[in-house]
């Protein structure tokens, strides 16, 4: 594992002199170990953007008043917060932590970021090959695994995300809203699934494996 730890941290120096900020999109205390592994690859603290617990609906009805002449009474009734059979608490928490993510770089004119999550596995030349497609491709956004575990944005693309986000909750996962405007060509980006990958064999899937279905 030292030489492991080592070889990747070193392919960190090729991000380049500047450090480029990350922050890691918790869902479970039972991934501190690997949270922490996730700090030791990069050698420095993570950002911490503002959390919020899905399960909570004063922490919900924070969330939704971040949206500017948003009528959160109503929408919460109209939608019938925690009971509608085709959504889930981790979808929303996931939707939550990105979005606040997004809004976090905005507040601070951050020109970039890397999102990663608590169940992050990062094979050995992962790093390399994410920040040489997003350098050479000069990507705004790139999505380096299946769902929303890594993937790289700039201040442009966190513009583009949270102006097109629907109000309110997001009408499907949000990794299915980051394909959409990769698609869409509001954002130069790509997604290459592959270069790194959820550590499901050990945590489950952050929905199914902590029973958040509703």
């Amino acid at each position: 594992m030292g030489a492991y730890l080592t070889r990747l941290k070193k392919m960190i120096g090729s991000l380049g002199r500047k450090k480029i900020p990350y922050c890691i999109v918790s869902v479970s205390d039972k991934r501190s170990d690997n949270i922490e592994q996730i700090k030791s690859l990069f050698g420095y603290e993570p950002e911490k953007p503002q959390c919020y617990n899905a399960h909570k609906k004063g922490d919900v009805e924070r969330f939704l008043n971040t949206y500017r002449d948003f009528d959160v009474d109503s929408y919460l009734s109209e939608n019938q917060y925690l009971t509608q059979p085709h959504r889930n608490i981790g979808e929303r928490g996931c939707w939550m932590s990105h979005y606040s993510i997004w809004s976090y770089m905005l507040s601070k004119n951050m020109a970039e970021m890397i999102v990663t999550e608590d169940d992050l596995h990062l094979e050995a030349d992962g790093l390399s090959k994410i920040i040489r497609h997003v350098r050479k491709g000069r990507h705004e956004l790139f999505m380096a695994g299946a769902w929303t575990e890594f993937y790289y944005l700039n201040n442009a693309a966190a513009r583009v995300l949270s102006d097109h986000a629907p109000r309110g909750y997001a009408q499907g996962p949000v990794d299915e809203y980051l394909f959409k405007i990769l698609e869409s060509g509001a954002i130069r980006g790509m997604a290459k699934a592959g270069i790194v990958r959820q550590r499901t064999d050990v945590y489950g899937s952050d929905i199914d494996a902590m029973g958040l279905r509703n």
